[in-house]
């Protein structure tokens, strides 16, 4: 028979291999999705991870998703994807997105014509990426999206919008941090120089599937640090080397699918 002495360091022996044996479970993501899914809706969360939750609102009105958002927003969690997907408005309007902490945002096959000057009010310096895909947007959205200080990607993808004002980004927050500026599949004519000059960071250029038919002199003035530049599907007669002076870090350039004649050099 085992004395006292003797069972208590076996027990500790067992209680030792136990721990060594034992499945090292990982924690779990940093930031988890509300419980009470009901305060969210009609928008649901659906990813939780280290750097914050994806929540989407899908086909659902203005007024619901405006609730279940500004509920969203008391719990002060990082959002680091909101996808609104085929969803029942023209205009984009109100505090949605006020008091929100939102860093990438995607629009998604809703009938948008109009974004309402103080729409991303509180999202202002958090947001870096912005979407906007088969919407009816009829004019770019100047007063909306020029508070956007932090942004580094607009892309505004099947649209009707024709014009680049001249002051798109005359006065905007992201003059100095936009970095892919994408505005494709719609009916823009050629914008004016003075439109995209602001854009002193931008990398990438992307007008392709639109309708633009003439280049001007010195197009793309002060845009020394394109890289990329896409006016593919346009109707661009002829190319040369006075449009695209000042691209001189132009690495790549897709003029496909144009009536286009190149003339001169990129040099």
């Amino acid at each position: 028979m085992f004395t006292s002495s003797v069972r208590l360091p076996l027990l500790l022996i067992l209680l030792l291999l136990e721990l060594v044996t034992a499945e090292y479970i990982p924690p779990g993501p940093s930031y988890r999705c509300p419980k009470d899914k009901l305060l969210l809706h009609p928008c649901t969360c659906d990813v939780e991870s280290d750097f914050g939750i994806s929540v989407s609102c899908n086909n659902t009105n203005l007024a619901s998703m405006s609730i279940g958002l500004n509920n969203l927003a008391t719990f002060r969690l990082p959002i680091e994807r909101l996808t609104i997907y085929r969803c029942h408005f023209t205009r984009l309007y109100g505090s949605l997105f006020h008091k929100l902490i939102l860093k990438v945002l995607h629009i998604l096959d809703t009938p948008i014509e109009v974004v309402e000057e103080h729409t991303f009010l509180g999202i202002n310096y958090t947001l870096n990426e912005l979407y906007i895909r088969n919407s009816k947007l009829k004019q770019f959205p100047v007063s909306a999206v020029k508070i956007l200080g932090n942004l580094t990607v607009l892309n505004i993808e099947s649209h009707q919008i024709t014009e680049l004002p001249k002051d798109s980004f005359a006065l905007s927050d992201m003059a100095g941090t936009l970095m892919r500026f994408h505005l494709t599949g719609g009916n823009l004519t050629a914008p004016p120089p003075e439109a995209l000059q602001p854009l002193r960071r931008l990398r990438t250029l992307d007008l392709h599937g639109n309708q633009i038919a003439e280049l001007k002199r010195n197009q793309f003035k002060g845009l020394r640090d394109v890289e990329v530049l896409d006016l593919s599907y346009n109707e661009i007669p002829k190319v040369d080397a006075s449009h695209l002076g000042d691209l001189t870090k132009i690495s790549w350039f897709n003029v496909s699918n144009n009536r286009v004649r190149l003339q001169g050099t990129l040099s």
